[in-house]
């Protein structure tokens, strides 16, 4: 986050879909968050969406991930 604003970052199960996580985004810094493995999303086939608090000017997001069929 490299506004002067706090903020926060939320994951989706889709676009419009419910909160699984709700990350902090500090003004100026970055967040480290440890997701349990394997995340689940309660929707098949839906990817995995971002929503970020809009005070926010710049935001860089990395996840890694895998597909299972399980």
């Amino acid at each position: 986050n490299s506004s002067a604003t706090d903020g926060y970052v939320d994951l989706r199960d889709g676009t419009a879909g419910a909160i699984l996580f709700t990350i902090p985004a500090p003004k100026g810094g970055g967040s480290i968050i440890t997701l349990p493995v394997p995340l689940r999303q309660p929707t098949a086939n839906t990817a995995l969406a971002y929503d970020v608090s809009g005070a926010l000017t710049t935001v860089y997001i990395s996840i890694v991930g895998f597909q299972s069929k399980a």
